[in-house]
């Protein structure tokens, strides 16, 4: 009896072992690197938009799975390789003080990953991004009107938070500075997405276990008189 009782409780253990990592398999992470990004969330189940087709000029633009919102300036699509990082991009005109392009999402999500190109080359000011949970207000650059960044150039911003959320929030306040969105990465929820290693190891503990009372069982049978 004592012997049962002792791997029921392994038993629990293992359980709660490969539980307590699962949840804690995941953390708060930020991006600067798309290669990074992308080894960071390999496998998992991520949704992709490229904005390569064409669309007209608009303050809310519908996709599946999410729309993106502008204000106070509307939304255009263009190809022009200074706002792309390959084949179209959502192009948005900065103005002062503050240029706004919220992506709003069906389903809540944990994985964000986006190109800001050609943005810095004129005017000044700063680059921030939000979310709704308040989890991420981030500032990605700065600039005066002495020190502009190189035409196209690629700002890359990603994000993996274990608290879902349901939009992102770009801000730009560089006056007269046209900026393009490109090679969109999102996925959620987070539970649905990450290996699970420790389940595996949970449950092979606890057939082990099972394999061991069995045996025990056996051999007190065996070490029983026949009657």
């Amino acid at each position: 009896m004592i012997q049962s009782i002792r791997l029921m409780l392994i038993s629990a253990v293992v359980l709660a072992w490969g539980a307590t990592s699962l949840e804690g398999a995941v953390e708060f992470q930020l991006f600067s690197d798309r290669a990074q990004f992308e080894a960071a969330t390999s496998g998992w189940d991520m949704e992709f938009e490229g904005f390569n087709e064409e669309f007209d000029l608009d303050y809310l633009l519908e996709f599946p799975g999410f729309s993106l919102g502008a204000d106070p300036n509307p939304l255009s699509y263009t190809d022009d390789l200074r706002f792309v990082t390959d084949g179209g991009a959502v192009r948005f005109p900065g103005t002062w003080p503050t240029q706004e392009m919220t992506f709003s999402f069906t389903n809540p999500i944990n994985v964000f990953g986006i190109d800001i190109n050609d943005w810095g080359t004129t005017g000044s000011g700063v680059l921030e991004v939000t979310n709704n949970t308040g989890t991420i207000d981030e500032h990605l650059g700065s600039v005066a009107d002495a020190d502009h960044l190189p035409l196209g150039n690629t700002i890359f911003f990603g994000l993996i938070d274990p608290e879902p959320f349901n939009s992102v929030s770009i801000r730009a306040t560089t006056d007269g500075d046209t900026v393009g969105l490109d090679k969109l990465s999102y996925g959620g929820p987070m539970v649905e997405q990450i290996p699970e290693p420790s389940s595996w190891f949970a449950w092979s503990g606890l057939a082990l276990c099972g394999w061991a009372f069995g045996w025990r069982r056996r051999k007190q049978r065996a070490g029983q008189p026949a009657s």
